[in-house]
């Protein structure tokens, strides 16, 4: 799997990444055939319904990722960056991409997402080729 144009170590992430993205991609058909253009609640004023589906994702994707078992405080984890060698242990113990490519990486295979956020073609979150199974 690539990730910021780089080859990622773990075979297991490119079958974990193609079903997120998959369910994502239906979840969102879903969610545009029953709530179209409804208004967001207050919180979400500021981005559209578009933005505020994929703001949603990610931050039920970061709230819902598997336990950094390794990790002695798991909430130092969201607060900051990880250390090397945390990084790298969970590189090899942990089945799951980390939580930054796991939402990245199905982000930008999403082309609603570049569109709703108005990602430039050729970005990181707007790549040329995408990855996709349906």
């Amino acid at each position: 799997m690539w990730a910021y144009d780089q080859r990622q170590p773990t075979a297991c992430w490119v079958e974990s990444s193609l079903h997120t993205g998959s369910t994502l991609k239906l979840a969102w058909r879903n969610r545009q055939s029953i709530y179209g253009s409804e208004p967001r609640f207050d919180a979400m004023q500021d981005f559209s319904n578009e933005q505020a589906f994929f703001i949603g994702y990610a931050t039920v994707r970061k709230l819902s990722a598997s336990p950094y078992r390794l990790h002695t405080d798991r909430t130092k984890h969201w607060c900051g960056r990880l250390s090397l060698d945390l990084t790298m242990a969970l590189l090899i113990a942990d089945v799951h991409s980390l939580y930054n490519i796991r939402v990245n990486n199905v982000l930008a295979n999403i082309p609603e997402f570049a569109e709703a956020f108005h990602c430039a073609p050729g970005t990181r979150m707007n790549p040329g080729k995408r990855c996709s199974m349906y």
